[in-house]
């Protein structure tokens, strides 16, 4: 239930104006199970949005790039492959992009909706030239952490927030199990320097190798 409400919602932000909305859930939700959905809803006639035909999964992991083909594949939806050794069936409507191949390769097809896994990442150099290229066409971000580290404001691509849920609340439902936390005892973190809104990384690495 909660997935179909984000879909509603979804096309709702879409309908109501927005062109690049950010659809936020936790982890655990099925952001990659919407986005999936989406996808062949967008293949049936009148499409998602009675406008898309070609659908652009974006990524920059493996492992995320991967697991959404394994989606398609599953859901009997066919689709191409913009990844190193990858056939190039760049006619097929719905292609499964690497954000850095997406980048490198010239004269690729046009789509009419990018979707970005991940999307706090997307206002990146990369990403904004691989948006560029395909048009500025409409997007639709998915992260549980809709900030970045550094501050850059995510509005330079996205122009709305599709609010879901919490990891709580899926907790509550029975969706997730409780989450269990360990930690080390007697951590110091006094002389740790922070960077952004977070501790400085580099600091920390140099901590843990005098352990």
């Amino acid at each position: 239930p909660r997935q179909i409400q984000a879909i509603a919602d979804t096309r709702e932000a879409y309908r109501s104006g927005a062109r690049a909305p950010i659809l936020v859930a936790p982890t655990g939700f099925g952001k990659t199970t919407v986005a999936t959905e989406i996808m062949r809803l967008a293949l049936e006639k009148g499409g998602f949005l009675d406008l898309p035909r070609r659908v652009w999964f974006v990524a920059h992991l493996k492992e995320i790039l991967d697991d959404t083909a394994s989606r398609l594949q599953e859901a009997g939806i066919p689709f191409g492959q913009i990844r190193p050794r990858c056939p190039q069936q760049y006619d097929l409507p719905v292609q499964v992009a690497s954000v850095w191949t997406a980048a490198a390769r010239q004269g690729l097809p046009q789509p009419d909706l990018i979707i970005i896994d991940e999307c706090h990442l997307a206002v990146a150099p990369t990403y904004l030239q691989v948006v560029a290229a395909a048009g500025h066409p409409r997007l639709l971000g998915l992260t549980g952490t809709p900030e970045r580290p550094d501050g850059r404001p995510l509005g330079q691509l996205f122009d709305r927030l599709v609010p879901t849920c919490s990891t709580a609340e899926l907790i509550e439902e029975g969706l997730l199990v409780p989450i269990r936390l360990y930690c080390p005892t007697g951590t110091e973190l006094g002389d740790l320097r922070t960077k952004g809104s977070d501790f400085d990384q580099d600091q920390a690495k140099i901590g843990r190798a005098h352990v």
